[in-house]
C-alpha cells in the first residue's frame, strides 16, 4: 500500500493541518468564511489564520457588503472532485 500525501502535509501539522483541512471545506460552501469565526473555531493565532486562508482563499463581499467574507481563489473542479470523491 502506498501513503499519498501533498505538499501541505509537509507545511502543515497538528492543528494547522486540521484547520486547512476544515477552511478547504468551509470554503466548498455556498456561505462566505468569515476569518473571525473561523480563528475561534480552530482556536489558532490570528496571523496564522490569515496567512492560511492567503494561500488558498481571496477577500471577497459576495456582491454585497453585508456578507464579507473569503472565497476559494480558484473556482472547484467538479472534474477531480467527481473523480476522487
Amino acid at each position: 500500500m502506498v501513503d499519498s500525501f501533498s505538499i501541505s502535509d509537509l507545511i502543515y501539522q497538528g492543528r494547522a493541518k486540521d484547520a486547512r483541512q476544515i477552511a478547504l471545506y468551509q470554503l466548498s460552501l455556498p456561505t462566505p468564511l468569515i476569518r473571525k469565526e473561523f480563528t475561534d473555531l480552530v482556536k489558532l493565532p490570528a496571523l496564522m489564520v490569515e496567512s492560511l486562508l492567503g494561500e488558498i482563499a481571496v477577500k471577497s463581499n459576495y456582491g454585497n457588503a453585508e456578507q464579507k467574507g473569503w472565497q476559494l481563489k480558484l473556482p472547484p473542479d467538479d472534474h477531480f472532485i467527481e473523480r476522487y470523491l
